[in-house]
């Protein structure tokens, strides 16, 4: 069996690497939109948090 010309061959990888490279930028903006939404999650859990530990100022402590 004979190769496929080496044009041919060129053509071929290199539209293979533009649908492996689009699949990465994909790949990556969904990373990317998925760690911000988990940062404001966290961001809000860490807000809640300080409320539940914030000491409450004591009125007066001489009775």
């Amino acid at each position: 069996m004979a190769k496929a010309p080496k044009a041919e061959r060129v053509r071929k990888l290199n539209a293979q690497m533009a649908r492996i490279a689009t699949a990465v930028v994909r790949i990556d903006r969904k990373v990317e939109g998925y760690m911000d939404r988990k940062a404001t999650e966290l961001e809000d859990f860490a807000g809640q948090l300080d409320l539940i530990t914030e000491p409450e100022p004591e009125a007066s402590t001489a009775n």
